[in-house]
């Protein structure tokens, strides 16, 4: 993971499980890139850096929906830049409080493993 993005994850660094890099030479037809951010919980407490960190990687990269990514991966879309998408795993409260107070007000999707 790049210093950058680890600076701005900050303290929620720990929350943030792995960051998987889909290139473009898994589809030759594609010149963007997607980073997927994937995170566990996010304590309560941490909202507020959450929100900072999101706005902070929305002025470098444009966020996906699931069915963007999904159709990125199948060829049917063509993204050009850096794009992130977010998952969050094991169904915890924190995601939903996360989604609904932090991801909603700004538009974006995430995606959710129950």
């Amino acid at each position: 993971m790049s210093k950058n993005i680890r600076h701005i994850l900050g303290p929620l660094w720990p929350a943030l499980s792995a960051r998987r890099k889909i290139f473009s030479g898994l589809n030759t037809t594609h010149s963007g890139e997607v980073n997927i951010l994937l995170y566990h919980a996010i304590p309560e407490q941490n909202l507020l850096q959450f929100q900072k960190q999101i706005a902070s990687l929305s002025s470098r990269y444009k966020f996906i929906t699931p069915d963007q990514f999904h159709s990125f991966i199948d060829g049917d879309l063509e993204l050009n830049g850096l794009h992130l998408l977010i998952t969050f795993d094991d169904g915890f409260l924190s995601s939903k409080l996360a989604a609904e107070q932090v991801l909603n007000p700004h538009g974006i999707k995430a995606l959710f493993f129950v």
